[in-house]
């Protein structure tokens, strides 16, 4: 998946503005909700098979820390 695609496609399945998530190192620390949090879970699982736990989300402070734990190899420019 390119990364621009990830990225607005995490910005819109979480409910932000347009834009609010604009690069690799925009910060996820304190925007995930209970809601945001199965979220993430359910996109790492359905786009790229990967299961990433509510556990490992605590250590998630970027969109590029996430993107390392789902695996930069899954992602292009």
């Amino acid at each position: 998946m390119k990364k621009q695609e990830f990225i607005e496609r995490l910005t819109d399945d979480l409910g932000l503005e347009a834009g609010a998530l604009n690069h690799e190192e925009s910060m996820l620390k304190g925007l995930f909700t209970s809601l945001g949090v199965l979220i993430i879970i359910a996109l790492c699982d359905e786009y790229f098979s990967k299961e990433i736990t509510a556990e490992n989300i605590k250590s998630i402070t970027t969109v590029k820390s996430l993107m390392e734990m789902i695996g930069m190899e899954n992602f292009h420019d």
